[in-house]
Protein backbone atom coordinates (compact mmCIF):
# COMPACT_ATOMS: atom_id res chain seq x y z
CA UNK A 1 0.00 0.00 0.00
CA UNK A 2 1.37 3.09 -0.54
CA UNK A 3 1.38 6.04 1.40
CA UNK A 4 -0.62 9.65 0.10
CA UNK A 5 0.06 12.98 1.61
CA UNK A 6 -2.72 15.44 2.04
CA UNK A 7 -2.23 18.51 -0.94
CA UNK A 8 -2.41 21.18 1.76
CA UNK A 9 1.15 20.00 3.54
CA UNK A 10 4.65 19.08 2.45
CA UNK A 11 6.46 16.55 4.51
CA UNK A 12 10.43 16.88 5.34
CA UNK A 13 12.76 15.15 6.81
CA UNK A 14 12.19 13.71 10.61
CA UNK A 15 15.86 15.20 11.74
CA UNK A 16 15.00 19.10 10.58
CA UNK A 17 15.06 21.46 13.41
CA UNK A 18 14.33 25.05 13.96
CA UNK A 19 14.18 27.35 16.88
CA UNK A 20 11.97 30.17 17.69
CA UNK A 21 12.92 33.37 17.27
CA UNK A 22 10.01 35.60 18.67
CA UNK A 23 7.53 34.74 21.36
CA UNK A 24 4.40 33.37 19.78
CA UNK A 25 1.56 30.76 19.99
CA UNK A 26 1.10 27.39 18.86
CA UNK A 27 -2.11 26.73 16.55
CA UNK A 28 -4.27 24.08 16.14
CA UNK A 29 -4.82 25.17 12.52
CA UNK A 30 -2.24 26.60 9.28
CA UNK A 31 -5.15 29.57 8.85
CA UNK A 32 -6.08 32.73 11.24
CA UNK A 33 -8.87 30.92 12.49
CA UNK A 34 -7.49 28.04 14.71
CA UNK A 35 -7.55 27.45 18.36
CA UNK A 36 -4.08 28.40 20.05
CA UNK A 37 -2.59 25.94 22.53
CA UNK A 38 0.66 26.55 23.73
CA UNK A 39 2.91 29.73 23.80
CA UNK A 40 6.11 29.35 22.68
CA UNK A 41 9.57 31.34 24.32
CA UNK A 42 12.31 32.70 22.28
CA UNK A 43 14.91 30.10 21.52
CA UNK A 44 13.01 27.10 22.07
CA UNK A 45 14.22 24.09 19.45
CA UNK A 46 11.23 22.77 17.41
CA UNK A 47 11.19 19.29 14.97
CA UNK A 48 9.43 20.61 11.59
CA UNK A 49 6.73 17.64 11.10
CA UNK A 50 5.59 19.08 7.67
CA UNK A 51 4.76 23.03 6.24
CA UNK A 52 1.86 24.29 4.43
CA UNK A 53 1.41 24.59 0.79
CA UNK A 54 2.28 27.60 0.56
CA UNK A 55 4.97 27.56 2.92
CA UNK A 56 3.85 30.14 5.21
CA UNK A 57 2.98 27.82 8.10
CA UNK A 58 5.06 25.08 9.64
CA UNK A 59 3.57 21.67 11.80
CA UNK A 60 6.50 21.53 14.36
CA UNK A 61 6.77 19.21 17.22
CA UNK A 62 7.95 20.55 20.55
CA UNK A 63 10.50 18.75 23.30
CA UNK A 64 7.65 17.61 25.25
CA UNK A 65 5.93 16.16 21.87
CA UNK A 66 2.94 18.86 21.67
CA UNK A 67 2.21 19.16 17.87
CA UNK A 68 0.94 22.29 15.91
CA UNK A 69 1.24 24.78 13.67
CA UNK A 70 3.29 28.15 13.72
CA UNK A 71 3.76 30.99 11.50
CA UNK A 72 7.08 30.43 9.43
CA UNK A 73 7.96 33.81 10.27
CA UNK A 74 8.39 33.90 13.66
CA UNK A 75 11.43 30.95 13.32
CA UNK A 76 14.95 31.07 12.50
CA UNK A 77 14.64 29.55 9.28
CA UNK A 78 12.35 32.91 7.99
CA UNK A 79 15.21 35.23 9.53
CA UNK A 80 17.85 32.87 8.58
CA UNK A 81 19.66 33.91 12.02
CA UNK A 82 22.55 31.64 13.25
CA UNK A 83 22.57 29.77 16.26
CA UNK A 84 26.21 31.05 18.00
CA UNK A 85 27.45 28.16 21.02
CA UNK A 86 27.07 30.98 23.67
CA UNK A 87 23.15 31.76 23.09
CA UNK A 88 20.64 30.70 25.44
CA UNK A 89 19.35 28.61 22.60
CA UNK A 90 22.52 26.13 22.46
CA UNK A 91 21.99 25.93 26.36
CA UNK A 92 18.58 24.89 25.83
CA UNK A 93 19.82 22.14 23.05
CA UNK A 94 22.75 20.86 25.42
CA UNK A 95 19.44 20.18 28.16
CA UNK A 96 20.65 23.42 30.42
CA UNK A 97 18.06 25.69 31.22
CA UNK A 98 15.22 23.55 29.52
CA UNK A 99 13.40 26.69 27.21
CA UNK A 100 9.76 27.09 28.67
CA UNK A 101 7.27 26.14 26.08
CA UNK A 102 4.66 28.40 28.43
CA UNK A 103 1.47 27.04 29.50
CA UNK A 104 -0.95 25.54 27.11
CA UNK A 105 -4.01 28.35 26.49
CA UNK A 106 -6.67 26.03 26.39
CA UNK A 107 -9.25 24.84 23.18
CA UNK A 108 -11.60 27.74 25.11
CA UNK A 109 -8.92 30.24 23.76
CA UNK A 110 -9.82 31.91 20.62
CA UNK A 111 -7.07 32.06 18.13
CA UNK A 112 -5.50 34.99 18.83
CA UNK A 113 -6.36 35.18 22.84
CA UNK A 114 -7.30 39.09 22.14
CA UNK A 115 -3.69 40.15 21.36
CA UNK A 116 -4.23 40.43 17.70
CA UNK A 117 -2.30 39.21 14.95
CA UNK A 118 1.34 39.44 16.23
CA UNK A 119 2.28 40.31 12.04
CA UNK A 120 0.23 43.35 12.16
CA UNK A 121 1.42 47.02 13.57
CA UNK A 122 -0.96 48.87 13.82
CA UNK A 123 -4.80 48.89 15.60
CA UNK A 124 -7.61 50.70 14.08
CA UNK A 125 -11.10 51.38 16.67
CA UNK A 126 -13.89 52.88 16.60
CA UNK A 127 -16.24 53.58 19.56
CA UNK A 128 -20.15 54.76 19.96
CA UNK A 129 -20.25 55.92 23.28
CA UNK A 130 -22.51 57.18 26.27
CA UNK A 131 -21.37 60.14 28.42
CA UNK A 132 -23.14 62.13 31.35
CA UNK A 133 -21.63 66.03 32.55
CA UNK A 134 -21.49 64.64 36.24
CA UNK A 135 -20.03 68.02 37.06
CA UNK A 136 -21.32 70.18 34.27
CA UNK A 137 -24.80 70.22 33.88
CA UNK A 138 -25.43 66.67 34.90
CA UNK A 139 -26.53 66.47 31.22
CA UNK A 140 -26.51 63.14 28.82
CA UNK A 141 -24.91 62.77 25.42
CA UNK A 142 -23.52 60.19 22.68
CA UNK A 143 -20.69 60.65 20.45
CA UNK A 144 -17.94 58.53 19.19
CA UNK A 145 -14.34 57.63 19.99
CA UNK A 146 -11.73 56.94 17.21
CA UNK A 147 -8.42 55.67 17.52
CA UNK A 148 -5.19 54.29 15.55
CA UNK A 149 -2.49 52.69 17.82
CA UNK A 150 0.58 51.49 16.58
CA UNK A 151 1.98 48.45 18.51
CA UNK A 152 5.55 49.11 20.32
CA UNK A 153 5.36 46.01 22.46
CA UNK A 154 3.25 43.22 22.42
CA UNK A 155 1.99 44.73 25.65
CA UNK A 156 1.52 48.54 24.38
CA UNK A 157 1.32 50.84 21.48
CA UNK A 158 0.72 54.79 21.39
CA UNK A 159 -1.14 56.71 18.83
CA UNK A 160 -3.72 59.51 17.89
CA UNK A 161 -7.10 59.13 19.15
CA UNK A 162 -10.83 61.76 18.61
CA UNK A 163 -13.51 62.16 20.19
CA UNK A 164 -16.93 63.91 19.41
CA UNK A 165 -19.64 63.62 21.88
CA UNK A 166 -23.39 66.03 22.13
CA UNK A 167 -24.89 67.38 25.41
CA UNK A 168 -28.11 68.40 25.69
CA UNK A 169 -29.99 69.56 28.36
CA UNK A 170 -33.64 71.17 28.76
CA UNK A 171 -35.47 73.01 32.07
CA UNK A 172 -38.76 74.80 32.78
CA UNK A 173 -39.51 77.42 35.15
CA UNK A 174 -41.91 80.67 35.60
CA UNK A 175 -43.59 78.94 32.33
CA UNK A 176 -40.39 79.40 30.10
CA UNK A 177 -38.31 76.89 28.67
CA UNK A 178 -34.22 76.77 28.28
CA UNK A 179 -32.41 74.35 26.23
CA UNK A 180 -28.98 73.74 26.44
CA UNK A 181 -26.68 71.77 23.59
CA UNK A 182 -23.16 70.85 23.68
CA UNK A 183 -20.42 69.72 21.38
CA UNK A 184 -17.73 68.95 22.48
CA UNK A 185 -14.29 67.81 19.94
CA UNK A 186 -11.33 66.39 21.95
CA UNK A 187 -7.91 65.31 20.20
CA UNK A 188 -5.34 63.22 22.00
CA UNK A 189 -2.36 60.94 22.39
CA UNK A 190 -3.04 57.70 23.65
CA UNK A 191 -1.27 54.91 25.68
CA UNK A 192 -2.36 51.56 25.85
CA UNK A 193 -1.27 48.82 28.15
CA UNK A 194 -2.95 44.93 27.30
CA UNK A 195 -3.01 42.12 29.88
CA UNK A 196 -5.05 39.28 28.01
CA UNK A 197 -8.05 40.34 26.93
CA UNK A 198 -7.83 43.39 29.11
CA UNK A 199 -6.72 47.23 27.93
CA UNK A 200 -6.38 50.28 30.09
CA UNK A 201 -6.15 53.64 27.63
CA UNK A 202 -4.67 56.66 29.32
CA UNK A 203 -4.70 59.95 26.82
CA UNK A 204 -4.08 63.65 27.70
CA UNK A 205 -5.01 66.27 24.80
CA UNK A 206 -6.98 69.16 23.96
CA UNK A 207 -10.62 70.29 24.39
CA UNK A 208 -12.87 72.19 22.56
CA UNK A 209 -16.43 72.52 24.00
CA UNK A 210 -19.16 74.40 21.95
CA UNK A 211 -22.04 75.50 23.50
CA UNK A 212 -25.38 77.27 22.83
CA UNK A 213 -28.94 78.00 24.77
CA UNK A 214 -32.38 79.09 23.95
CA UNK A 215 -35.00 79.95 26.35
CA UNK A 216 -38.46 81.01 25.13
CA UNK A 217 -41.91 81.49 26.71
CA UNK A 218 -44.81 79.61 26.81
CA UNK A 219 -45.67 81.34 23.29
CA UNK A 220 -42.48 80.66 21.96
CA UNK A 221 -41.10 83.76 21.83
CA UNK A 222 -37.35 83.96 22.98
CA UNK A 223 -37.34 85.53 26.45
CA UNK A 224 -35.60 88.85 26.86
CA UNK A 225 -31.83 89.59 28.76
CA UNK A 226 -32.59 90.72 32.24
CA UNK A 227 -30.85 91.96 35.38
CA UNK A 228 -27.42 90.88 33.70
CA UNK A 229 -28.19 87.31 32.54
CA UNK A 230 -27.98 86.16 29.17
CA UNK A 231 -30.92 83.83 28.59
CA UNK A 232 -29.94 83.00 24.37
CA UNK A 233 -26.30 82.55 23.22
CA UNK A 234 -23.37 80.67 22.36
CA UNK A 235 -19.74 80.13 23.37
CA UNK A 236 -16.55 78.11 23.62
CA UNK A 237 -14.27 76.87 26.17
CA UNK A 238 -11.01 74.92 25.67
CA UNK A 239 -9.91 72.62 28.13
CA UNK A 240 -6.84 70.34 29.40
CA UNK A 241 -8.14 66.93 28.79
CA UNK A 242 -7.44 63.51 30.42
CA UNK A 243 -9.12 60.28 29.91
CA UNK A 244 -8.77 56.61 31.41
CA UNK A 245 -10.70 53.38 29.30
CA UNK A 246 -10.42 50.45 30.55
CA UNK A 247 -11.75 47.94 28.00
CA UNK A 248 -12.52 44.01 27.79
CA UNK A 249 -11.93 42.48 24.64
CA UNK A 250 -14.23 39.57 22.61
CA UNK A 251 -11.99 38.36 19.94
CA UNK A 252 -14.09 37.72 16.55
CA UNK A 253 -11.46 36.29 14.13
CA UNK A 254 -7.61 36.86 14.48
CA UNK A 255 -8.16 40.24 13.54
CA UNK A 256 -11.18 41.63 14.36
CA UNK A 257 -12.01 42.17 18.02
CA UNK A 258 -15.47 43.77 19.93
CA UNK A 259 -15.28 45.10 23.04
CA UNK A 260 -17.01 47.11 26.29
CA UNK A 261 -15.60 49.79 28.07
CA UNK A 262 -15.93 51.99 30.52
CA UNK A 263 -14.59 56.14 30.02
CA UNK A 264 -13.44 58.77 32.76
CA UNK A 265 -13.03 61.99 31.41
CA UNK A 266 -11.40 64.92 33.08
CA UNK A 267 -11.75 68.75 31.42
CA UNK A 268 -9.38 71.49 33.45
CA UNK A 269 -10.52 75.01 31.57
CA UNK A 270 -7.82 76.59 29.69
CA UNK A 271 -9.58 79.80 30.18
CA UNK A 272 -13.44 81.54 30.96
CA UNK A 273 -14.23 81.12 27.73
CA UNK A 274 -15.56 82.93 24.81
CA UNK A 275 -19.21 84.27 24.44
CA UNK A 276 -22.62 84.22 26.09
CA UNK A 277 -23.39 81.50 28.17
CA UNK A 278 -26.77 81.28 30.54
CA UNK A 279 -26.40 82.35 34.25
CA UNK A 280 -22.44 82.66 33.74
CA UNK A 281 -22.39 83.98 36.24
CA UNK A 282 -23.01 80.86 38.89
CA UNK A 283 -21.38 78.56 36.20
CA UNK A 284 -19.83 75.51 37.61
CA UNK A 285 -15.84 75.69 37.84
CA UNK A 286 -13.63 73.73 36.26
CA UNK A 287 -12.20 70.77 36.14
CA UNK A 288 -15.44 68.95 35.31
CA UNK A 289 -15.65 65.54 34.83
CA UNK A 290 -17.32 63.02 32.52
CA UNK A 291 -18.44 59.51 33.27
CA UNK A 292 -19.93 56.98 30.21
CA UNK A 293 -19.12 53.98 28.34
CA UNK A 294 -19.95 51.88 25.43
CA UNK A 295 -18.70 49.38 22.91
CA UNK A 296 -15.67 49.42 20.20
CA UNK A 297 -14.90 47.75 17.24
CA UNK A 298 -11.55 47.35 16.47
CA UNK A 299 -9.07 45.65 13.52
CA UNK A 300 -5.12 45.31 12.95
CA UNK A 301 -3.66 46.98 9.95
Amino acid sequence: MTSTVSFAARPVPVSSKIFVSKDTKLWSEPNKFGVATALLKTGLPLKVVEYSSENSWVRVETPSGRTGWMPVTFTTQSSRRSLPANTKWADEEAGRNPASEGEPVGNSLTADQGQGDSSKTWELSLSPEYMNQITRENANGFGFHLLALQRLTSNGGIGPAISWHRFAKGATASGNSTNRTSHRLSIEALYRYRFSDFRMDLGIGYALDRSSVRTVDSSGALVPDSGGFTFNGSGSESSLSIRMTPRYIFPVSRGLKIGIHASYILDWGLGSGEGNFAGQDSAVSPPYHFLGGGMSLSMDL
